[in-house]
C-alpha cells in the first residue's frame, strides 16, 4: 500500500510520532499493540493518525457499561448505586443509539444486577480486591516502563499501560481479573486468551504493581459474563502464568515495537511501500474495521480516513498519559 504525502504529513504530526521523536518514548496498551502486531497498516490508522470506525463501537461500549456497574460494586456501593453507574456510562456512551437489539443500556442493566446476585447466592464466585497502601485494586490504571530498545531514530523508552479490572485475591494467592462480556462461551472461550497481549501484559504489570505484597501473582482470571436471548450464564476461568513465558512476552514485545518504529522512521525518509497483513483482513470474528478503507484507492483511502462521516477520533486512553 502507498500512502500520499498529505497522510505521511498528518502521521508525522501525531502524538504519537511526536512523542517518539521529542521524549523517545512509545506509550502502548494491549488494545493498540494487538492492532500493530496483527497488522502494521492497521495500527497506522488505531495509533499512529488514532482514527476508529464509527460503526461496530457497540460490544466496547456495552462492555465499558457493564464494567463501570461492576467495579462501583466491587468499591462497596449498593446495587442501585451500581446501576446508576451503568446507566450513566450508556448514557456518556450513546449506547443505545447505535439501535443494537443485543446491546442495550436495559440489557446492560439487566446482566450487572444479574450478576451481582449471582454472586451473593454464588459466595465462592465472588471478587474480593486486594488493597495496596489502603486502596482497593480495582480499575487501576498504571503505565510503567517495559524497556528500553535501540533504533534508527536512537534508543527508545517502551512505556506499557492500560486499566486492571481488579487484583483478587483468590484460592491464597493473587490473580488479575479481566471482565469480560461476551454471546458465546464455550470450552475454547479462553483458548484465545491464554497467550494474549492482554493477559500477559496485565499480569506483569500487576506483579510489578503488587511487588511488596506478600502473596503472589499467580495469573490471570477471566470474569466471563455471557448474554443470550435464552439468559445468563457466568463463568470464571484461571489462567496461571509462569514467570518464564513473561519474559518470553516482555522479549517479544520489545522486539516487535523495535521493528514498528524502524519501519515507521523509513515512512518519514524515503517513498515506502507498506505491506498490509492481508490474512488478517477478514478472521472469525469478521471483517477488520478498516476493511473498507483499504480496498478503495489510495485517493479515496486519504479523504475517507478524516471523513468524520466514516471514522472517528480514537479517544480511547487506558494508560492516563495525554496522547
Amino acid at each position: 500500500m502507498i500512502f500520499s504525502p498529505q497522510f505521511i504529513d498528518r502521521l508525522h504530526d501525531s502524538s504519537f510520532t511526536q512523542r517518539l521523536l521529542r521524549e523517545k518514548a512509545v506509550v502502548l496498551d494491549s488494545t493498540e499493540f494487538s492492532y500493530a502486531s496483527a497488522c502494521f497498516t492497521k495500527w497506522l490508522y488505531w495509533g499512529g493518525v488514532r482514527r476508529i470506525a464509527k460503526a461496530g463501537q457497540t460490544p466496547l461500549i456495552f462492555g465499558a457499561a457493564v464494567h463501570k456497574g461492576l467495579a462501583a460494586n466491587l468499591l462497596g456501593c449498593s446495587l442501585l448505586e451500581s446501576l446508576a453507574a451503568v446507566r450513566t456510562q450508556a448514557v456518556v456512551d450513546n449506547l443505545d443509539s447505535y439501535f443494537d437489539p443485543l446491546r442495550t443500556t436495559d440489557r446492560a442493566l439487566e446482566i450487572t444486577e444479574a450478576y451481582i446476585h449471582h454472586c451473593k447466592i454464588q459466595p465462592s464466585e465472588r471478587i474480593v480486591p486486594v488493597e495496596l497502601n489502603g486502596v482497593k485494586m480495582v480499575e487501576q490504571n498504571f503505565c510503567l516502563p517495559l524497556g528500553e530498545v535501540e533504533t534508527t531514530l536512537g534508543m527508545i523508552t517502551v512505556m506499557w499501560g492500560g486499566v486492571i479490572d481488579v487484583i483478587d485475591y483468590d484460592s491464597n494467592v493473587l490473580w488479575v481479573t479481566d471482565h469480560k462480556t461476551t454471546t458465546v462461551m464455550g470450552p475454547k472461550f479462553v483458548d484465545d486468551k491464554i497467550r494474549s497481549n492482554q493477559v500477559l501484559g496485565y499480569v506483569w504489570a500487576a506483579r510489578q504493581l503488587a511487588a511488596s505484597l506478600t502473596r503472589p501473582v499467580e495469573g490471570a482470571k477471566i470474569n466471563a459474563l455471557a448474554h443470550r436471548a435464552s439468559g445468563y450464564e457466568f463463568k470464571s476461568f484461571k489462567i496461571p502464568v509462569p514467570q518464564w513465558k513473561i519474559e518470553e512476552w516482555k522479549s517479544e514485545t520489545l522486539n516487535r515495537i523495535r521493528e514498528h518504529v524502524n519501519k515507521l522512521a523509513e515512512m518519514f525518509t524515503e517513498h515506502v511501500i507498506v505491506d498490509p497483513n492481508r490474512e488478517g483482513c477478514v478472521t472469525k470474528y469478521g471483517r477488520c474495521p478498516f476493511f473498507d478503507l483499504c480496498e478503495s484507492p489510495t485517493i479515496m483511502r486519504e479523504r475517507t480516513i478524516f471523513d468524520n462521516s466514516f471514522y472517528m477520533d480514537n479517544v480511547w486512553n487506558p494508560t492516563g498519559v495525554e496522547m
